[in-house]
């Protein structure tokens, strides 16, 4: 079958699957896709005798460690004043790695089981020195720096709200259960309070969706999803993701998340596969991810993607978009045209000052990384 990989990152996705190959031009060039999608120290079981990649991981055991103390400090403090929080990504992933520590992170994630706790969490951080940025990127959650400039991530919710009005309601619903489902695991002897297998596949499966829609996301978050899931999972915790997934009409998205993971990157449970998603549909949507930078956006056009390519659907995102940047000046219909004006303005403003491109590119681009998305049925129950 043909392919629509490059010699390039046909030779990283062999390597994450542990081959090895003796074209070291080839593995140069993997090395290079690797730095970029934020996943090189994984590289260090293969390329043993490699320097570069051995220096690579040694940061990252450095940095893991670092982070896993202050971890375990601010989650103790939000503790100390009633706050309880699970954390998110991380550490709670990277422990199904063969070597945790190899796994890259650079901030911390923690979820509020409580929202309405979001001033009073802000302000135990604030007492010891964490501040909350000028900027906020998100509506969902908020960001702080502490001294030591780690970026703290406090959610409210597992994702922004979606443009499906329904969907929203039913996340919420599920968010509201959350408190039933932690657990505490240890993590190099110490305890932290995750999510339940479950809950935790479908908060991930959620991050990905997030980055999806918008500004796309790299290999690490699949290999996420392969490690997760090549752990394996008990019988009722599973049937918490599928019921999970099914209540938001996420069945598609999974599967083909999990195609690609099966395909190309080694994940061993066929049943998360079914039957909907076709393989050139897995690898379209893999080709995206290989183009991609660690965190999403390697081409400047590369910005949105929608539920489909006709016009409603455009016209549907770009009302989404307006709710995402105004969310309390949103809910007042009756001056949404001044707020759509002022969107499509901060809209290209941003393509030409911060991205360098034009609108019509983007849209261009969008169109063409929506091809897809019909198949995947997103948000169909």
């Amino acid at each position: 079958m043909k392919t629509l990989f490059t010699e390039e990152e046909k030779t990283l996705l062999g390597l994450l699957r542990g081959e090895t190959c003796s074209d070291t031009a080839l593995v140069a060039q993997a090395k290079r896709l690797a730095n970029q999608q934020g996943i090189l120290p994984l590289l260090g079981e293969i390329l043993k005798d490699d320097e570069a990649v051995y220096q690579s991981s040694m940061r990252n055991v450095r940095q893991y460690y670092y982070l896993l103390f202050k971890t375990k400090y601010y989650v103790n403090l939000l503790s100390e004043a009633g706050i309880e929080t699970v954390i998110l990504k991380g550490f709670p992933v990277a422990k199904y790695y063969p070597i945790p520590q190899l796994r890259k992170s650079g901030d911390i994630d923690l979820l509020l089981l409580h929202p309405e706790e979001i001033t009073k969490a802000i302000e135990v951080l604030a007492a010891h020195g964490v501040m909350q940025m000028e900027e906020q990127h998100a509506n969902y959650h908020v960001a702080l720096m502490t001294k030591e400039q780690i970026e703290i991530e406090l959610h409210t919710s597992l994702t922004e709200e979606l443009d499906d009005a329904k969907v929203n309601q039913e996340l919420k619903r599920l968010e509201r259960t959350l408190s039933d489902h932690v657990e505490w695991t240890y993590i190099c002897d110490n305890l932290f309070p995750v999510l339940s297998p479950g809950y935790q596949a479908f908060s991930l499966l959620l991050h990905m969706l997030h980055h999806f829609m918008r500004s796309g996301f790299g290999l690490k978050l699949l290999m996420d999803w392969t490690y997760f899931w090549n752990h394996g999972m008990d019988e009722e915790e599973r049937k918490i993701y599928d019921r999970c997934v099914d209540a938001i009409g996420l069945r598609g998205f999974s599967e083909m998340i999990s195609s690609a993971c099966y395909f190309e990157l080694g994940l061993k449970d066929a049943s998360l596969l079914g039957e909907q998603i076709r393989r050139e549909t897995a690898e379209s949507f893999l080709k995206d991810v290989l183009e991609s930078y660690e965190f999403g956006s390697m081409q400047d056009q590369q910005m949105v993607k929608m539920r489909g390519t006709k016009m409603q659907d455009f016209l549907r995102e770009f009302h989404h978009q307006m709710h995402l940047n105004y969310p309390n000046a949103g809910r007042v219909w009756a001056i949404w045209p001044a707020l759509w004006i002022a969107t499509l303005v901060r809209f290209l403003v941003n393509n030409h000052t911060v991205r360098n491109t034009s609108m019509v590119a983007v849209l261009r681009n969008a169109k063409s990384r929506s091809s897809y998305m019909e198949e995947i049925k997103l948000f169909q129950k």
